[in-house]
């Protein structure tokens, strides 16, 4: 078994929707600079992309930076499935606050307001640096242009290792104090075996894991309407997805003193809720959001001191 990593840059060709930028600015919207992203064509075209892979004995990732800062796919080796859900057809939603926007990977976003990032459907630039003790780390970034807000996202694999570690890096490059948060979004293909493990016992919408009406919260059949969970009392570093229809889970690791935020949406399993599986997903599977935070929740959106520098580090990693 090598212990070498396989680095490969290439051009993927894939179907997508093209999409049409706006040329009329929205001096008014709160995403001024940028444009909107609100137009689709009818039908789907053949279209280049920039994509890198990385591969070790444990993993295959993917990132497409034509397509935000973001893994675009990742699949377990050992498993052989995908641990973030993937498509294979690029079909935006409007979701974001540009509009465009897809339920693929590990998405990372940083905004001055609670939203899907501003360049999470725009390309964003990118570095490949290998480190000397074997490691290959692929670094996503971007300047937000509402906030003066650089922000850069370092992907490390290591030989041997089923670990994907983040390290995310911000630089507030204004004179003044910006407003900013920072999350990144997995999104998991799920069924009714889904089971969320968070520590805790108090949420945004009452106690967990068994509610107040006897519902226990930790799985995914239980939800029938959209639900945005918040855990408000850990104590603990870690969060977990497993689905045990497919024998494969996803746990984030992080210091929650730094890294506080643990979220879990769902879209639900009502006929309204199963209705965006068809619209951002290519496969008709539903899926689910586990997501991690700067902040606690993401009604919280803190100040950056001006020309102030932080950076963290996550960890997330496939369990069979």
């Amino acid at each position: 078994m090598s212990s070498d990593i396989k680095v490969l840059e290439k051009i993927s060709t894939k179907m997508a929707y093209e999409v049409f930028e706006d040329p009329v600015p929205y001096f008014d919207s709160r995403h001024y600079p940028y444009t909107k992203l609100s137009v689709f064509s009818p039908k789907p075209s053949p279209t280049d992309y920039r994509e890198i892979e990385l591969e070790n004995a444990f993993l295959k990732i993917s990132f497409i930076p034509d397509l935000g800062a973001r893994i675009f796919s990742a699949v377990d080796k050992v498993s052989g499935r995908h641990i973030f859900n993937h498509i294979d057809l690029i079909r935006p939603a409007l979701i974001a606050a540009r509009g465009a926007w897809i339920a693929v990977g590990l998405e990372f976003n940083l905004c001055p307001f609670p939203s899907h990032t501003v360049d999470n459907f725009s390309p964003v630039d990118y570095i490949i640096e290998k480190g000397e003790d074997g490691r290959v780390s692929v670094i996503l970034g971007s300047l937000n242009l509402i906030n003066g807000i650089e922000y850069a996202v370092i992907v490390k694999i290591r030989p041997y290792s089923s670990m994907i570690e983040t390290e995310i890096r911000t630089l507030n490059t204004s004179l003044t104090p910006e407003r900013y948060y920072f999350w990144s979004n997995a999104a998991l293909p799920t069924t009714y075996g889904l089971k969320i493990f968070y520590p805790g016992s108090l949420t945004n919408i009452g106690r967990f894991p068994i509610n107040e009406e006897g519902v226990d919260l930790r799985w995914y059949r239980n939800y029938i309407r959209p639900t945005s969970l918040f855990i408000l009392d850990s104590e603990e570093d870690f969060f977990a997805a497993y689905n045990y229809e497919y024998d494969l889970g996803l746990v984030h690791v992080a210091d929650h003193n730094i890294v506080p935020g643990k979220k879990f949406w769902t879209w639900g399993v009502s006929e309204d809720g199963l209705f965006w599986r068809d619209v951002l997903s290519d496969k008709g599977i539903p899926y689910i959001e586990i997501q991690s935070g700067r902040f606690l929740t993401q009604g919280i959106v803190e100040l950056a001191n001006p020309l102030s520098f932080e950076s963290w580090t996550e960890y997330w990693y496939p369990v069979r």
